[in-house]
């Protein structure tokens, strides 16, 4: 651990995934709910799309893949 910033977790959620991209770090868990954390500006942004857990994410040019246990994968813009 290199210090702050840190991020609170829920207690009862288990972190799965977790992605960095520049100042951005893209986590999933347990309550089917994407965080995308600024690091810099400490703003934490929530998507609610799938309806069961995602165990995976991936990004590229500037998009977000997640797929889920929902059977879908879903697409977000970064930007």
């Amino acid at each position: 651990y290199i210090g702050p910033p840190s991020f609170f977790v829920e207690p009862s959620t288990t972190i799965i995934c977790m992605q960095c991209i520049g100042d951005q770090v893209i986590s999933t868990s347990e309550n089917n709910v994407i965080k995308i954390w600024n690091i810099k500006n400490e703003k934490l942004t929530l998507l609610y799309e799938h309806e069961d857990p995602s165990y995976c994410l991936r990004i590229k040019d500037g998009l977000l893949f997640s797929g889920s246990d929902d059977c879908s994968i879903k697409v977000w813009d970064l930007e």
